[in-house]
């Protein structure tokens, strides 16, 4: 039997599912005041409902209107010395994007490795609103996850129900008559905690209150697609957190003493001198100063610019400086014996309750 919809239009999850299969630190969304974020700290299952909201704009999966339950969008991840995330305007907006062409470019050279082409390419990403039954069942929460863990579980369920379970699987975000998700997490990533591995839909008992599903944002309004410049900013390390700082002269040229003596006395420029500093240089003085010193020219088309700086570092003689601070690499998580999986109620007189 089909699911009443007391909201207007809905979008099916079902369609979704077939759709955003095969569609090819985070400052990519704002969290508004009021809602929390979802994360699961541990292996085991938690109950959750996951609440419609009336799309928007940008939807890649749903028109504007409609009633849905999941905002798909696409990220660059690690951008710069600081690993910075950030939307993918291309992808999201159909903007011109620096990384992706800086991709294109690249993408079929054979001297550049498959890996550093891979970690170019915008990675695809779910954001939801769930209510955490175990965990105060009246705050919203958004949840935001690779689309590879969260994503492929949902279309797996919703792909593969059963003729039986079609109307209620399609309607699994009805406020009224949806459905619970029980999800198991574990299996954990190296330093990215646990991640969800199974989910079960089972009916729920009780509507869900008309103030909490008013109150679901729109999730299309809270993706940020940053200009042009920023992402650029940011991916040529010309960042960062420096903007307010002025903008330091480039070092003047090595002056040639002129002297009638046969042999010339040359006046040593700053940079061998040692009273330059090349780290603390941007973009524009860096290569005012390797035009300047007469440096290799091949300096000039450098794309990062932290390269760029060791690079003169190495022209210059420089090696013995002290080394630039390197990003710390992703805490790997302690070998451990791993717990035993936590027993979970399965009651199913109140399986399905919302609180």
């Amino acid at each position: 039997m089909a699911k009443k919809n007391r909201r207007g239009k809905r979008r099916s999850a079902r369609n979704w599912a077939k759709e955003s299969k095969g569609s090819s630190q985070s400052s990519c969304y704002s969290v508004p005041d009021g809602v929390e974020l979802f994360e699961a700290k541990e292996k085991g299952n938690k109950r959750l409902v996951i609440l419609p909201y009336i799309v928007g704009k940008g939807n890649p999966f749903a028109d504007q209107g409609e009633e849905h339950f999941e905002r798909t969008f696409w990220i660059h991840k690690d951008l710069g010395p600081n690993k910075r995330w950030l939307t993918c305007p291309r992808k999201v907006a159909g903007q011109s994007c620096p990384v992706c062409e800086y991709h294109d470019k690249i993408s079929k050279d054979p001297s550049i490795d498959d890996d550093t082409k891979a970690a170019l390419r915008p990675k695809k990403r779910i954001m939801v609103a769930v209510l955490d039954l175990g965990d105060d069942p009246n705050q919203i929460r958004l949840w935001e996850i690779a689309d590879w863990y969260l994503g492929k579980l949902l279309r797996t369920k919703l792909e593969n129900a059963d003729e039986d379970e079609i109307d209620d699987y399609e309607n699994f975000f009805d406020p009224d008559d949806g459905m619970t998700l029980k999800v198991t997490f574990g299996d954990p990533d190296v330093g990215k905690g646990v991640i969800p591995i199974d989910m079960e839909f089972k009916a729920r008992k009780k509507a869900i209150p008309s103030k909490i599903v008013d109150a679901v944002p729109c999730l299309d309004d809270l993706i940020d697609v940053p200009s042009y410049e920023k992402i650029e900013k940011v991916f040529m390390a010309d960042d960062d957190d420096h903007d307010d700082e002025p903008k330091k002269d480039p070092p003047p040229k090595a002056k040639v003493k002129e002297d009638p003596e046969p042999e010339e006395e040359v006046k040593e420029s700053p940079a061998a001198e040692g009273d330059v500093d090349i780290d603390s240089m941007n973009r524009k003085a860096l290569k005012q100063f390797i035009k300047d010193e007469e440096l290799d020219e091949s300096l000039l088309a450098i794309v990062k610019l932290s390269e760029m700086r060791e690079k003169v570092k190495e022209e210059l003689g420089l090696d013995e400086a002290p080394p630039a601070v390197e990003d710390e690499p992703e805490e790997a998580e302690p070998e451990s014996t791993p717990d035993p999986e936590p027993e979970v109620k399965d009651d199913d007189d109140d399986w399905g309750d919302w609180d």
